[in-house]
């Protein structure tokens, strides 16, 4: 694979967070399953900082022709984010923002890298309760939804799907759409 693209990926997003060293993409390769078959190491491990930065790296990806793998925690247990192929892997680890509180919608705002355990501290706060517990509170919130997880409270309150309104997207071209929102 050319990889002259990545000093593209490096000034989108800053060298330090364009990962290429061995130790890196070897821990970037994994998740917490118990998968028999090894993982492909990618190439690079991008990072991106903001939604924008994000779409940047997604559409610099397409135009290349790279495989990207997303990555939340890597907590999860199907093999979800674990590189099949050669491409990269687009960790979302930095995108940790709270967005917005809204009381009187009873809703919370997230980026995708929020860990669970930061979701149920915000959600507390505001005197509210997220049922959801998939059991591993270093989770993301945007793995959590991609999964629909729902751990042991699910028979009782449902999973994720049940408690999200709303969803910015960036689609496989770089193209940044918004999904639902709030009622009010």
């Amino acid at each position: 694979m050319d990889t002259a693209w990545l000093r593209e990926a490096g000034k989108l997003l800053g060298e330090e967070n364009v990962l290429r060293d061995d130790a890196a993409r070897e821990a970037y390769s994994r998740d917490e399953s118990a998968l028999e078959m090894g993982p492909a190491l990618p190439v690079a491990v991008l990072r991106p900082r903001t939604e924008a930065e994000t779409a940047g790296v997604v559409k610099l990806c397409a135009e290349n022709h790279v495989p990207i793998f997303p990555r939340g925690g890597g907590t999860g247990l199907s093999g979800g984010c674990v590189p099949s192929t050669s491409g990269v892997v687009v960790s979302l680890e930095l995108l940790r923002r709270v967005v917005e509180k809204d009381r009187t919608n009873q809703t919370i705002t997230v980026q995708s890298g929020v860990t669970l355990e930061q979701l149920y501290r915000e959600v507390e706060e505001m005197a509210l309760f997220f049922p959801p517990h998939p059991g591993d509170e270093t989770a993301f919130v945007g793995g959590a939804v991609a999964a629909n997880a729902g751990g042991a409270r699910a028979v009782k309150y449902g999973t994720v799907k049940r408690f999200v309104l709303g969803l910015q997207v960036v689609l496989a071209d770089g193209e940044i759409i918004e999904l639902g929102g709030k009622y009010y």
